[in-house]
C-alpha cells in the first residue's frame, strides 16, 4: 500500500476553501473574461485599415470563426462595441459595421463546418453594405473604398480560416501556411491597435513591443530582429513613422542578446533602452510610442509563471527550437530501429482467416460425411438443403433455444437420419466456438504484440531527438552551472543539461564526503540561482541528483482506506507520483473479492499501469498492455477496477480514465460534479473501452476518487454529495479524506467492504516542494 506525505506546514483554512463557497462569483468573472477575450479580435479588427482602406479583417474572422464552429457572439459584441467607440471618438460612423455584426451573429446557422467558398461569400454579404451606402450617398470614394474593403475582407477568410484552425490545434505550427495565416492574423490585430490609444501609451506599439520582446527572448536575436521589422512596417501601414519600425528592431536584436545573459530582467532593460534611445533619437515622442517603448519591458518584466510558460509555449509554436548536431550516427540508427518496430507492428499478421465458403458440397462434406444414407439421401446436395443449412448457421452465435427452434426447420429436407444431422450441426456449432475462443485470444496476443511494438517505436523516435545533441540554450546554461559550481566550490559534477519540452532538467554526479540531501539542497539552490529558474529535487540515487524545472502547479493529496471486517489488508491499492515526462499520476484500484489475493491483485494492475507510462507507453496502449497482461494471467476469471488519473501540471490539462470503478467527483468553481463510467473492469474482455473523460482543471480544484465500498456505505448519492461538500472545507487534503472514510462508516461496525478515498488539490507550486518527498 503506498503512503501519503502531506506537507507539515499547513496553510489557513481560506487557502483550501472549496470552489462552492465563492463558485458562483468566480464563475461569473471567468465567463465574462471568456466573453471579453471573445470579444477583443472583433474589436481590434474593426479599426484595421490598410493605408486608409478598411480591412474588413472584422467580417473576415467572424465568418470564419463561424466556419469553424466557434461561438460567433463575442466577435459581434466587439464589432458593435467598436461601432459605439468609434462614435465616441468622433471617426467616421461605419454603419456597415453595425450590419455586419448582426450578420456574424446569424452565421453560425448557415457556416457551421462549412468550407469552400462559403466563408468567401459570407464575408463579401457582410461587407457589402459598405459599398451600397456609397451608392447612396453618391460618393464614388466611398464607393471604391467599399468595393476594396470587399476585395480584402473576401481574400482574408480562408486565410482567418486557416489561422484559427492552427491556433486551435494546439500544436506547432509546421507549416508555412500555417505560419503565414497565425502571423497576417496578428499583424492586423496589430493594425486595429495602432488606432488605440492610453495616456501617452499607443496600445499598438505595445503589442508590438511585447511580440517582439517574445520573438527575441524564447526565439532568438534572429526572429527578435524579424518580428521587429514586421510589426513595424505593420504600424508604418498605420502612418505611423517609419522609425518606430528601426527601434522594434533595434529592441529585438538587443532583447535576444541579453537574453544570452539567463537574467529575465536583462532583455526588458536593454529593449527599453534600445527602442526608447531610438525613438528619442529620431524625435518620434508623439503617437504615444515612447511610453510604449517603456510598458512593453515593464508588462513583460512583472509576467508571473504562468503567463510567461503560456507566452513560452505559444510562441515556440512558431519555431521550436532545433537540435544541435550532436551523435548524429545514434540518431541515425535509433530513427532507423523506430521505422523497423514500426513496420513489424503493421506487418503482425492477422489471425482471421478469409474463411470457407460454403456451398451445398461443403455442407454435404461436414454434415452427412458419417452417414449410412448419404449416397441416397442427399438432402445436403440440394439449393433447398443449403439455404435452410445457411438459415440455421445464421444463428450459430444465438442463445441455444433460438439455436432450437432454427434445427427445427430441417425437419423438411426429407432426411432419413435427421437426428444424426442435428447432431453434426450441433457438433459443427461447438467447433465454431472453440475456433472463434482460439482465434480472440489469438487476437488479443497479436493486439498486445503490436501495442508493445508500437510504444516502442515511439520511445524510439524520443531517444532519437534526445540523441541529436544539446541546443545552443543547453550549452549555454551548462557553461554558466559550471562556473557557478566553480565559484561555489561544490564537490559536484554537472552531467547534463537538457531543455525537454520547453523546460530544463539538470542532472549532477556528487563528489562530496558530506550527507547527499543536503548536498543536493544546495545544488538546488546554486542551480535556481543561477539560470534564474525556480528548480526542484526530481530525484536522487545514491552520488546522482537530477533536478527539474519547478511546475506552475502541484497535487496536495490525502488518502484514507479501511479494510473488510476480519481481513488484516485492504484488498485496494493505490498509487501517486510523477511519471519521468514530469505529469502527475494517481491510479486507484480495487481487486476481485477482499484479502491478499485481492491486494495482490490491485497492486499488480497498479505497479503495471506506471511502469507502462513510465516506459513512455501512452495511456490507450498502458491500458491495453496492462488488460492484456491481467488476461493472460487470469484466463478472464480475474480482474481488477481501476481509476487512472494523469495531470500535465504546466498547463492543467487532465484526463481519467474509469474501468468498472465507482463514481468520481470534481469540485470547481461551477460546484460539485459527478464522474462516472459504464466500462468493464481491466482483465474480462480482450478489447478495452474505457471513455476517456478530458478536463481543464485550474489552482483549487479538487478530485475525489472512491473505490465501491465507500460508495455503497452511503445511504444515498445525496448524503455522500453532501459530506464531500463539507469535507472539502476542512484545512487539508488528508483531512478531507479521513472525513469523507467517516462519513461512510456507520457506527461501530465494520464495513462490508473494502474502502478507500483519495482526494487531490490543485494547487499553486510550492518553491520549496520536492517532487521525490511529494507523493511517497
Amino acid at each position: 500500500m503506498t503512503e501519503v506525505l502531506t506537507r507539515e506546514k499547513k496553510a489557513a483554512w481560506t487557502a483550501w476553501r472549496s470552489a462552492y463557497k465563492s463558485g458562483t462569483g468566480r464563475k461569473i468573472l471567468r465567463q465574462t473574461g471568456r466573453i471579453l477575450l471573445g470579444a477583443a479580435p472583433g474589436f481590434a479588427l474593426a479599426f484595421s485599415d490598410i493605408c486608409g482602406v478598411s480591412a474588413g479583417a472584422w467580417a473576415a474572422y467572424g465568418m470564419a470563426a463561424a466556419s469553424c464552429g466557434l461561438v460567433t457572439y463575442p466577435v459581434s459584441l466587439g464589432i458593435a462595441a467598436a461601432f459605439l467607440m468609434r462614435m465616441l471618438w468622433g471617426l467616421t460612423t461605419r454603419w456597415e459595421l453595425l450590419i455586419g455584426a448582426v450578420l456574424v451573429l446569424l452565421s453560425p446557422h448557415v457556416l457551421r463546418q462549412r468550407k469552400g467558398a462559403f466563408p468567401l461569400i459570407a464575408t463579401g454579404l457582410a461587407l457589402l453594405p459598405g459599398a451600397i451606402i456609397g451608392v447612396w450617398q453618391g460618393s464614388a470614394a466611398t464607393l471604391l473604398f467599399g468595393i476594396g474593403t470587399i476585395l480584402l475582407g473576401t481574400l482574408s477568410a480562408p486565410v482567418m480560416r486557416r489561422a484559427i484552425e492552427s491556433i486551435r490545434g494546439g500544436r506547432s505550427f509546421e507549416t508555412l501556411e500555417s505560419r503565414l495565416s497565425v502571423g497576417y492574423l496578428l499583424l492586423m490585430l496589430l493594425c486595429g491597435g495602432a488606432r488605440m490609444m492610453l495616456p501617452y501609451v499607443n496600445l499598438g506599439v505595445t503589442a508590438a513591443g511585447l511580440m517582439t520582446m517574445a520573438a527575441a527572448v524564447y526565439l532568438g536575436v534572429c526572429p527578435g530582429c524579424v518580428m521587429g521589422l514586421m510589426a513595424g512596417v505593420t504600424l508604418a501601414l498605420q502612418g505611423l513613422p517609419l522609425s518606430v519600425t528601426v527601434a522594434l528592431s533595434l529592441g529585438g536584436f538587443l532583447a535576444g542578446m541579453g537574453q544570452m545573459t539567463g537574467r529575465r530582467m536583462v532583455p526588458c532593460v536593454l529593449f527599453a533602452l534600445g527602442t526608447g534611445g531610438m525613438l528619442a533619437y529620431t524625435g518620434t515622442i508623439a503617437w504615444g510610442a515612447l511610453g510604449a517603448a517603456a510598458a512593453a519591458p515593464l508588462i513583460m518584466g512583472v509576467l508571473p509563471r504562468e503567463a510567461d510558460e503560456f507566452l513560452r509555449q505559444q510562441t515556440r509554436r512558431f519555431h521550436p527550437l532545433p537540435d544541435a548536431p550532436g551523435d548524429a550516427y545514434a540518431a541515425y540508427a535509433l530513427r532507423r530501429w523506430e521505422k523497423t518496430v514500426g513496420d513489424m507492428a503493421r506487418a503482425v499478421p492477422s489471425p482471421v482467416g478469409l474463411g470457407e465458403k460454403r456451398t451445398p458440397q461443403w455442407w454435404e462434406e461436414h454434415l452427412c460425411a458419417s452417414c449410412p444414407e448419404r449416397a441416397s439421401c442427399g438432402c445436403m446436395n440440394t439449393e433447398l438443403g443449403q439455404s435452410r443449412a445457411e438459415y440455421i448457421w445464421k444463428a450459430h452465435e444465438a442463445s441455444d433455444e433460438v439455436w432450437a427452434q432454427r434445427l427445427e426447420s430441417l425437419r423438411g429436407l426429407g432426411c432419413a437420419r435427421l437426428y444424426q444431422l442435428m447432431d453434426s450441426m450441433n457438433l459443427l456449432r461447438a467447433e465454431n466456438a472453440d475456433e472463434q475462443r482460439i482465434i480472440r485470444r489469438a487476437c488479443q496476443q497479436r493486439d498486445m504484440l503490436v501495442t508493445h511494438l508500437t510504444a516502442l517505436s515511439g520511445s524510439a523516435r524520443h531517444l532519437a531527438a534526445l540523441s541529436s545533441g544539446e541546443s545552443w540554450w543547453d550549452e549555454q546554461y551548462a557553461r554558466k552551472l559550471r562556473r557557478a559550481l566553480a565559484e561555489e566550490e561544490a564537490m559536484a559534477r554537472l552531467s547534463f543539461v537538457r531543455q525537454v519540452d520547453g523546460h530544463l532538467q539538470v542532472a549532477y554526479e556528487l563528489h562530496g564526503a558530506g550527507s547527499a540531501d543536503e548536498q543536493a539542497a544546495q545544488l538546488c539552490g546554486i542551480t535556481s540561482r543561477c539560470l534564474g529558474k525556480p528548480m526542484t529535487i526530481a530525484e536522487r540515487e545514491r552520488a546522482h541528483v537530477r533536478l527539474t524545472e519547478m511546475p506552475l502547479m502541484m497535487v496536495e493529496a490525502g488518502a484514507a482506506s479501511r479494510c473488510i471486517a476480519g481481513a488484516d489488508i485492504c484488498g485496494d491499492t493505490f498509487s501517486l507520483g510523477q511519471l519521468q515526462d514530469g505529469r502527475f499520476v494517481a491510479a486507484l484500484s480495487d481487486g476481485m473479492g477482499h484479502g491478499n489475493q485481492a491486494a495482490l491483485e490491485s497492486r499488480q494492475a497498479v505497479e503495471l499501469l506506471r511502469m507502462c507510462l513510465d516506459a513512455g507507453y501512452d495511456r490507450a496502449q498502458t491500458l491495453t498492455a496492462v488488460n492484456g497482461m491481467m488476461l493472460l494471467a487470469g484466463q478472464g476469471e480475474r480482474f481488477t477496477t481501476v481509476d487512472l488519473f494523469l495531470l500535465d501540471l504546466w498547463t492543467g490539462k487532465a484526463s481519467l480514465d474509469k474501468l468498472g470503478a465507482a463514481g468520481s467527483y470534481l469540485m470547481q468553481a461551477e460546484g460539485l460534479s459527478l464522474l462516472g463510467g459504464d466500462a468493464l473492469p481491466l482483465g474480462i474482455l480482450e478489447n478495452v473501452e474505457s471513455g476517456e473523460k478530458l478536463m481543464q482543471l485550474h489552482q483549487g480544484d479538487t478530485l475525489i476518487l472512491l473505490s465501491d465500498g465507500v460508495e455503497d456505505a452511503y445511504e444515498n448519492r445525496q448524503s455522500m454529495e453532501e459530506t464531500i461538500r463539507d469535507a472539502l472545507t476542512l484545512e487539508t487534503a488528508q483531512d478531507a479524506a479521513n472525513a469523507i472514510l467517516t462519513g461512510a462508516q456507520s457506527g461501530d461496525s465494520a464495513p462490508a467492504d473494502d474502502q478507500t478515498v483519495l482526494v487531490l488539490r490543485l494547487i499553486r507550486a510550492r518553491a520549496d516542494a520536492k517532487i521525490e518527498e511529494m507523493y511517497q
